[in-house]
């Protein structure tokens, strides 16, 4: 089995990550990096990068692959990341359709660092802290118009993994999904699986 976590770094994951035990790769982006020190460091907008970089090259000493999107070089030296381990190369428009046999294009980290466990082999994907926006938030509409049909149809794409999500999510969970509320429930019934 090989498990994926993909972290974000939302009130909740420190909670889980304090009790997930299994032996996992884990991809995080943004501000997941003061969370853990993740094997994948997913960094590629703008913002992100200016603020995130000097933090990402710190983590790579420790061993962190550092990965963004391929621009042009001038967008790699401006954002900070012309130096990362992988450039990712998207083409097309921006889409919320999912292909296993090439990468999606979007504006979001979060479904990137999903797309990026998958493609490289997951069997068992663990999204940590990943609850999207919250209502009222005025991002929200993000969570229904994109993580969600992505989530579904990453599911149907890749039917033999397992998906486990840890938390309470901004938008609906496809049935397949197993979910664990809080950090408590994921070692009871994580616990029951394993025996």
């Amino acid at each position: 089995m090989v498990t994926w976590l993909a972290v974000a770094d939302s009130p909740y994951a420190a909670g889980f990550l304090e009790v997930i035990q299994e032996p996992a790769r884990s991809i995080t982006y943004n501000g997941g990096i003061r969370l853990l020190r993740p094997d994948v460091y997913w960094l590629f907008d703008s913002t992100a990068c200016r603020e995130y970089a000097a933090e990402a090259y710190a983590a790579r000493i420790n061993g962190t692959w550092l990965v963004t999107l391929l621009r042009d070089g001038q967008a790699l030296v401006d954002r900070g990341v012309d130096d990362f381990d992988e450039f990712i190369a998207i083409e097309g428009q921006v889409s919320a359709r999912l292909d296993r046999r090439q990468w999606f294009n979007l504006v979001f980290s979060r479904p990137y660092t999903w797309q990026y466990a998958l493609h490289r082999g997951a069997t068992r994907l663990v999204f940590v802290g990943q609850e999207g926006y919250p209502p009222g938030d005025k991002r929200h509409r993000h969570c229904r118009e994109f993580f969600e049909p992505m989530l579904a149809q990453a599911v149907q794409i890749w039917p033999e993994v397992e998906f486990i999500f840890c938390g309470e999510p901004n938008y609906a969970l496809p049935a397949e999904v197993v979910q664990y509320r809080t950090p408590n429930e994921y070692v009871e019934r994580e616990l029951c699986v394993l025996n």
